[in-house]
């Protein structure tokens, strides 16, 4: 019942660099059918994070590498870390790495949200089996007398 980051979170597929073109990087995306990736800068430090849209808009305003719309990244999230704790950030998407700090995907609100969802129906269900164990096991109002 602990959902983890690591369970939602997406592999990394493919990763870009700021100088980029970036009509390269929506192919990439279409032909891989991704939803993000990591930016990475000349020493393979990661510097920005990517959605699909950005790729796009970019393609719309005439840039021309990905740098010019890749996106800072935020809170950056462990493989480890528990959906219940880190489903409060807001941004559209964070890197993931794993306990030896190693880039190893990320994941996306979305995904956040549906490994949420799956926990708290895990939690209602077990509180709906105690609740009619302990139904179950509760006399009922026939069987008591009242003098």
């Amino acid at each position: 019942m602990l959902s983890t980051v690591k369970e939602f979170m997406t592999k990394l597929s493919a990763t870009f660099y700021q100088d980029d073109s970036l009509q390269q990087c929506l192919q990439t995306f279409v032909e891989k059918e991704m939803d993000g990736a990591m930016v990475l800068n000349s020493l393979d430090e990661l510097v920005g994070v990517l959605t699909i849209k950005d790729p796009l808009k970019g393609a719309f305003f005439q840039k021309k590498t990905v740098g010019e719309v890749m996106t800072v990244p935020g809170v950056i999230l462990h493989e480890d870390d528990r959906i219940d704790s880190v489903i409060h950030y807001r941004d559209e998407i964070h890197p993931v790495k794993d306990s030896n700090d190693k880039l190893t995907g990320y994941i996306t609100r979305r995904q956040l949200f549906e490994g949420y969802s799956e926990l708290n129906q895990e939690k209602l269900s077990l509180m709906d089996a105690i609740f009619n164990i302990s139904r179950k096991k509760s006399p009922t109002s026939r069987n008591v007398k009242v003098r």
